[in-house]
């Protein structure tokens, strides 16, 4: 007997649908990261896309080699042809030893002040034997 051809098609489309299923679920999702010289090893500059402005894009590179980033816009305000420019360059080698830079209140020396407030309050508790309560305000009332 022949297999009707509707079970045929239906059999192939679910084959297809677990293939596509699979490939899609194991590759890893881009995230817009290129990575410069990746034929080399230990390529080390990542560009990655920016939306500045509503009208104006940029890419941000970042050297994790030489710990550096560079902030690129592109626009075409004037001439009509896209152009770039360079808005900022930094290296953040040392910004890894700040702990407080330009933070508004509660800056994390004062949260960090609450939280230890907090802990030794809960530690005092912890030790502390419980209140008692009610059993001398009954026996006040059977006597």
């Amino acid at each position: 007997m022949k297999a009707p051809d509707h079970f045929i098609r239906f059999a192939a489309g679910v084959a297809v649908g677990l293939l596509a299923a699979g490939l899609f679920f194991t590759r890893s999702p881009g995230d817009g990261r290129v990575l410069a010289g990746a034929d080399q090893p230990g390529a080390s500059i990542q560009a990655i896309p920016l939306q500045m402005s509503r009208e104006s894009q940029g890419i941000v590179m970042i050297d994790t080699r030489s710990r550096t980033l560079w902030v690129y816009e592109i626009f075409n305000r004037q001439t009509g042809f896209e152009q770039i420019r360079l808005l900022a360059a930094r290296s953040w080698e040392y910004d890894r030893q700040l702990t407080e830079w330009n933070c508004g209140e509660p800056t994390p020396r004062q949260i960090r002040n609450v939280l230890e407030g907090v802990q030794q309050q809960q530690m005092i508790e912890s030790i502390l034997p419980p209140e008692p309560t009610g059993n001398e305000n009954q026996k006040s009332e059977i006597d």
